[in-house]
């Protein structure tokens, strides 16, 4: 397999508290992954030492292969929701289209002069049609609701014309009921890019998703692996945690606490089960279909 993101033996702290220690994690070409951790637990830091905005002080981390300073062009980023601006002048296309200032020899300026014919608006249009945004290309930012800033923040990522889209708290602005609806939304991203790149001649992989959440509950969507930070790293294919991943999360509790039972009758992993948890059915893998719960 091609790897995407390579993260070999990472240690990261802020002045003398360490926030990752011998951290290690693979995303594999086209694979859509969740990264889940609680609040503090390190997901940040990944995210910036992925972004090559941190270095790491002790390991490696290679996007396709190459440090991550030279590859943010190949990286879509949608920040967190609360962390974005939205109180500023600016058109729903003129947003998407921002985007773009971090492609390579890009002939855009900054301002509201930016060219609205010709390759780079190509790119936006379609980023737009592509999350449901068509329709309000020209309306202003400030005016759309929650789900719909969101979405405009997904179209600003996918208008750069990335082979990683990167989600950090995508969900925050999302009603629960929508979440699920989102998530599927996401892999059909993956699947289309997945198909466009098998017909493509240009040699470029499928998109590879990764999504950083501390809402363990959304590994019932339809991701391809899991993993879990907090300071270290515990990965597993498919979608379902095994009882390491829960524990590094939740930490272990008191055997009078009914999260001790919990965690100890779910499986360590699909491929080695303990003979206590041998008669627990894994959860299903299914996931519905459809984004109309998260507008």
């Amino acid at each position: 397999m091609s790897w995407a993101v390579e993260i070999d033996k990472v240690s990261f702290a802020y002045d003398v508290e360490p926030v990752l220690v011998n951290a290690s994690l693979r995303v594999g070409v086209g694979e859509f992954v969740g990264l889940f951790g609680p609040n503090g637990g390190g997901k940040t830091t990944l995210t910036r030492l992925i972004l090559g905005l941190l270095q790491p002080q002790s390991g490696s981390v290679r996007i396709f292969g190459q440090p991550p300073a030279g590859m943010r062009h190949k990286i879509g980023y949608v920040p967190q929701f609360s962390t974005a601006s939205f109180n500023i002048p600016i058109t729903v296309f003129e947003a998407v289209l921002t985007g773009q200032v971090n492609r390579r020899a890009l002939p855009l300026g900054f301002g509201r002069h930016w060219s609205r014919r010709g390759e780079g608006a190509g790119r936006a249009r379609e980023a737009l049609r592509m999350v449901g945004l068509a329709d309000c290309a020209e309306r202003q930012v400030s005016e759309l609701s929650g789900g719909q800033k969101q979405r405009v923040l997904i179209a600003r990522a996918l208008a750069s014309d990335p082979e990683i889209l990167l989600l950090d708290e995508p969900t925050a602005s999302i009603d629960p009921q929508g979440k699920f609806c989102f998530y599927e939304f996401l892999a059909g991203l993956s699947r289309a890019d997945f198909e466009n790149a098998a017909n493509s001649a240009s040699g470029r992989g499928p998109m590879t998703i990764i999504m950083v959440s501390h809402d363990i509950s959304l590994t019932t969507g339809p991701l391809t692996s899991i993993a879990t930070v907090n300071r270290e790293i515990i990965s597993a294919p498919g979608n379902t945690p095994n009882r390491e991943m829960l524990e590094i999360l939740y930490g272990t509790h008191p055997q009078s606490c009914p999260f001790d039972h919990f965690i100890k009758h779910i499986p360590h992993s699909r491929a080695d089960q303990c003979e206590e948890c041998a008669h627990c059915s894994p959860p299903s893998d299914s996931a519905g279909s459809g984004r109309e719960g998260w507008l």
